[in-house]
């Protein structure tokens, strides 16, 4: 179970680490950040990805995970 969640992890941090666009465009979030908020999110009960940006914007827990590197 520890080894297929350290997968999903990998996995998670490599396809944010490979879409980061440095051509322009609104600044983007570092790939950590948006990982510990994805996952915090999940251990929150929130699998739908609106659900994490609405809390991104409303909840001060998710808040914090924003503005510290």
């Amino acid at each position: 179970m520890r080894l297929r969640i350290l997968l999903i992890i990998t996995l998670i941090y490599r396809a944010l680490n490979n879409g980061i666009n440095d051509k322009g465009g609104t600044a983007a979030y570092s790939p950590s950040v948006m990982l510990k908020i994805i996952l915090f999110g999940y251990s929150r009960g929130f699998i739908n990805s609106r659900l994490i940006a609405n809390a991104c914007e409303t909840n001060i827990n998710y808040v914090m995970l924003l503005i510290r590197p």
